[in-house]
Formats: C-alpha cells, sequence, structure tokens
C-alpha cells in the first residue's frame, strides 16, 4: 500500500512539473532576445539603468538593433499599466505579445486591465498585444507609434472610445475586431492603410452619415474613411473629395451602380471593396490619383465590367482583384512589374495589355474554368494579351504554369505586321493589324 501511494506521489509531481512548463509564457517572435540580466549584473550597476517600472511585472526583449521590446507579462493582474520609455537607459521601441493565448475569444486572459499608457517613444504595438483585454476601458497612445498590428486590441470587449495619434500610418488586419462596444474612433490624419476587417463586429460603431454613406473621421477630416454604403439601389455614387479610404465591401452588391468615379485623394481601396456590383460598367479615376494599390477581391464578379484606366502610380494589385470581370480591357501601368496570384482569374474575354517592364506572372491569371465558366467554349474565351515589347522581352518573364496556359499573345509593332497589334486612333484600344 505504501507502494503505491509512492508510485501516486511520484506521478502527481511529474504532472505538476510538466504543468507548471507548459503554463510558462512564451516570448514573441521576430528579432528579439530575451533579456535574462538583472539590474545586479557587473555590466549593469549604473543606478540609472534602474528600471522602475520592474513592479509592474513587465517582460523586456533585448531587439537587434540594441533598443528593447516590452510585453505585459505578469502586469496582466493590474488594473493600470504604464509602459516605460527606456530599460537599461535603452529606449523601449515596440510592445509586443507574450503569446500566452493566440485565440482573441479567451476572454480571461487579461481580465483584469482597466487602462494602459502607452509612452512617447515607443513605435510599433505588435500583432496581439493586447488581445483579450475584456475589461479594458481606456488607452492613451502617445504619438510616436506608427503602426498597430494584427488583433493588436481584438477582443476589448469593454473598450467605448480610442484616439488613433496622427503619427500612426498603419493599422493591420483585425486590430479592433469584436470590441463589440466600441463606438467612437478617431483615425489618424496620415493613415496610409488598414489591414482586411479590421472593424469587423464592431457593431457599435459610430459614423458621420453623408449621402447614403458612413464614414469614419480623422482629428480634421469626417470623412477620411468611406464606411459602408447604406442605399445598395444606387445606380451613381459621388464619393466625398476628402475620403482617402474605402473599407472593405463598402460597395459590395450594390448590385445597381454603373458608374464611380475614385477621387484623386484616395490612398488604399479594401478588399472587396466593390465586389458583385454586377452592373458596373466603368471605373474612372481623377487625374494624379493618390492610389497606390488596389487590394484583393476589389472588383470580385464584376461581370459588367468593361474599362478601367489605372493610375500610373499603382504599383501593386492584389490576388483576385478582377477575378470574374468577364469583359475586361485593362492596360496595367508600367509601374506594376508583377501580376499577382489569380489577379485575372476567369476573366473570359479579356483584353489585356502588359508593358515590357512584367518581370513575374504567378499562377491563375488566365483561365477560364470555374462556376462562371461552366458550356463556355475556351478555345473562342481566350484572354488577349497585348505585351508592348519583344519576344526576347516575353521569355525572360517568369511564368507560372498552372492557369496561365489558355491566352492568345501578341506583340506590338508600329507598322503593319502579321500577328502583331497596334494602337487604335484613340491611342487606347489594342487592335491587329
Amino acid at each position: 500500500m505504501k507502494k503505491f501511494g509512492l508510485i501516486l506521489l511520484l506521478i502527481f509531481t511529474i504532472s505538476f512539473m510538466f504543468y507548471g512548463c507548459s503554463s510558462t509564457p512564451q516570448k514573441p517572435t521576430g528579432d528579439i532576445i530575451e533579456d535574462n540580466t538583472t539590474e545586479n549584473d557587473d555590466n549593469n550597476n549604473n543606478d540609472n539603468d534602474v528600471d522602475d517600472n520592474n513592479e509592474q511585472g513587465l517582460n523586456f526583449y533585448l531587439l537587434s538593433d540594441g533598443n528593447y521590446a516590452v510585453s505585459i507579462g505578469n502586469a496582466r493582474y493590474l488594473n493600470t499599466i504604464e509602459f516605460p520609455a527606456s530599460y537599461k537607459s535603452k529606449p523601449v521601441t515596440r510592445i509586443v505579445s507574450d503569446e500566452i493565448d493566440y485565440s482573441y475569444n479567451n476572454n480571461n486572459a487579461y481580465a483584469n486591465i482597466k487602462e494602459i499608457k502607452i509612452p512617447r517613444g515607443i513605435k510599433e504595438i505588435d500583432n496581439y498585444s493586447f488581445v483579450s483585454c475584456s475589461g479594458l476601458i481606456k488607452i492613451s497612445i502617445a504619438d510616436s507609434v506608427t503602426k498597430i498590428g494584427d488583433f493588436a486590441f481584438a477582443g476589448c470587449l469593454s473598450l467605448v472610445q480610442i484616439t488613433i495619434p496622427d503619427s500612426v500610418i498603419s493599422i493591420c488586419s483585425r486590430a479592433f475586431c469584436d470590441c463589440v462596444n466600441l463606438k467612437t474612433i478617431t483615425i489618424s490624419d496620415n493613415l496610409k492603410y488598414i489591414g482586411s476587417e479590421c472593424f469587423i463586429f464592431c457593431d457599435n460603431l459610430t459614423t458621420t452619415q453623408s449621402n447614403w454613406a458612413q464614414y469614419i473621421g480623422s482629428t480634421t477630416n469626417p470623412y477620411f474613411l468611406l464606411y459602408e454604403i447604406s442605399n445598395k439601389n444606387l445606380a451613381t455614387y459621388t464619393i466625398n473629395s476628402e475620403c482617402r479610404i474605402i473599407y472593405s465591401s463598402a460597395f459590395r452588391l450594390c448590385s445597381n451602380l454603373t458608374d464611380i468615379t475614385i477621387p484623386k485623394n484616395i490612398t488604399q481601396i479594401m478588399d472587396f471593396a466593390f465586389a458583385e456590383c454586377s452592373s458596373l460598367i466603368n471605373v474612372t479615376f481623377e487625374n494624379d490619383s493618390s492610389l497606390k494599390m488596389i487590394d484583393k477581391y476589389c472588383f470580385y464578379a464584376c461581370s459588367a465590367l468593361e474599362k478601367i484606366n489605372l493610375p500610373n502610380a499603382i504599383t501593386s494589385i492584389s490576388n483576385y482583384a478582377f477575378e470574374y470581370c468577364a469583359k475586361l480591357n485593362i492596360q496595367l501601368p508600367t509601374s506594376i512589374n508583377a501580376i499577382n496570384e489569380g489577379t485575372f482569374s476567369n476573366c473570359y474575354d479579356l483584353r489585356i495589355i502588359l508593358s515590357n517592364n512584367i518581370e513575374h506572372i504567378c499562377a491563375n491569371n488566365f483561365n477560364s474554368e470555374g462556376t462562371f465558366g461552366v458550356g463556355l467554349n475556351i478555345e473562342k474565351h481566350k484572354a488577349n494579351i497585348f505585351f508592348t515589347g519583344t519576344q526576347n522581352e516575353w521569355e525572360n518573364i517568369t511564368i507560372a504554369t498552372e492557369g496561365n496556359s489558355k491566352y492568345n499573345l501578341y506583340f506590338y509593332s508600329a507598322t503593319q505586321a502579321a500577328g502583331c497589334w497596334h494602337y487604335d486612333a484613340d491611342n487606347i484600344t489594342p487592335i491587329l493589324w
């Protein structure tokens, strides 16, 4: 009996040891090295190196540039966290995640925290930094932060309002998702990029209403971000000229929309923004457009779309941006040197002018297969590629074999030549000699 009891005790002891190891917070990933030194080390006996915030239980990590990152650590048991601007006489430039639980539905991990103060000097709030801070009510962010990472404030169920400082230029995917009680957000005047579904499930978010549209404003511009079109039956729509970003799915399923003009101040059109606008024929960009990128699935299944005059400033068109735009005629500006995956997938009667700056064509661009392609004569409905360069230049392009086999290829010639193309009298439309 005693022997049996000893065996049970041994099993319990080993199990407890393994449990303790598995619940130890992991250090964040990236260019960081866990800092295991203490204030009493021989190399750290300067009084100025003493960290006055150690009693909060924060974790510090040495970055490859010699600065420090900080994470919540055991400070998750506090009501208020005030992050330091320096540690051991070095700047603290990033807030990172402890990676205790990546699930933003785990609302117990940081439930005690009510207020967070981020000082000047912090430049990045990394992915998942404050995920599941379900009790968080107040956030103070200094105007040195430039980036807010993926899921950074996801699941902050008690957060009602937040002001993003003008230093922030990037807010990544789902940064505020599931902030179900968030009513007011003021975004940065200098914001250049917002990630997909940044405000998904923020159902109580207050917006500025104007001309059938809902806008989210910055400190000086109430029309900074076009959040959603309220009337899906509009045939035409004029976007406010002060708008800078068109949000995810803003015009999605506006099935009567035929024409849209994109103001020159727009810097980003987000994913699915005009998806399934089945009557959309013309998309016009104002001169001197600031747009750099068209996001994924942006014009997905705009089956009536015929012409689009892309701005010369655009450098990237994301995956599947024009998928199922069957009638599309398009010329890619010379600023684009790659066609991403599926950008022109299932564009059955595609006519595209490619410059000789193209270096790479990813998979699934020139095909006529899939649900929308049932019953089509594949040989008849091939993409027509009008290449501005020579055959040698075309052969130097890296082309994925998957889904890029169904096209007719023509080379440019200024003089009459069989099998070549030139511009029509409008200097826009490609025609064969």
